[in-house]
């Protein structure tokens, strides 16, 4: 019977993208008749890490040291809008580290995205020139106050912390800044997730989706902004 449920275990966990397992593991595990079964499974899903690094861009969680990630679980940031609490890691996505939080006035859950400036490769005063003008980035708005939707993922609040986060082992120290976006925005699907799913896509489709993609670029580099400083600008950096 152990074998039969290890068997099944193993095909559900395979059906999901790397970076989506460990939050499926972690709420199969709540179920005690199956947990032993998944620790035996877990040596094969989430390998033991080598912590003397890893390149964390682009990369799921099993690839991610967890001297880096240990010391953000549990952490608590006070923003304008709120506090947040970071819960669990999820994954890695371009330059950042994904987190699913809550925000805990609301007990809303939130995506938190964290960027990492290490003292290594970064002098104080380019942290602080880097965090100003992240935050900067919350409360961006159309210069002519229209709405629209051009499936750019808009932040909740983008909070810069004044204080270094060191690794557990005490080395890697860092300023981090933190992007706080919808619950759903980690269980969203990257187009190439997407194409290694479904494999391929009807022409019209492709069509569809090149459009979106060079209205998006259009829409990052040509439109006019305005920043909560009240200055004005012609496209953002992303």
């Amino acid at each position: 019977m152990k074998k039969v449920t290890q068997i099944l275990l193993r095909a559900y966990l395979r059906r999901y993208p790397a970076r989506f397992r460990l939050s499926q593991f972690n709420f199969l595990s709540k179920y005690s008749w199956i947990k032993n079964v998944l620790e035996d499974l877990r040596p094969e899903f989430f390998p033991p890490l080598d912590d003397e690094g890893a390149d964390v861009e682009g990369v799921p969680f099993d690839a991610v040291p967890r001297n880096i990630i240990h010391p953000l679980e549990g952490r608590e940031i006070r923003g304008d809008r709120g506090t947040y609490r970071m819960d669990t890691f999820q994954y890695a996505r371009g330059n950042g580290l994904i987190f699913s939080g809550v925000q805990l006035e609301s007990n809303q859950p939130v995506t938190i995205k964290v960027y990492r400036l290490e003292h290594a490769f970064f002098s104080e005063a380019d942290i602080r020139d880097r965090q100003q003008a992240f935050e900067s980035l919350a409360g961006l708005k159309l210069a002519d106050e229209r709405d629209h939707d051009f499936r750019v993922r808009c932040p909740i609040e983008a909070i810069a912390d004044a204080s270094p986060i060191s690794a557990d082992d005490g080395r890697h120290g860092a300023h981090c800044c933190y992007l706080m976006t919808d619950g759903h925005d980690a269980d969203s699907l990257t187009l190439a997730e997407a194409i290694a799913q479904r494999h391929a896509f009807p022409p019209a489709t492709v069509r569809r989706v090149l459009e979106q993609i060079l209205q998006t670029l259009a829409f990052l580099h040509q439109q006019r902004y305005t920043f909560p400083s009240g200055q004005t600008q012609t496209g953002v950096i992303h």
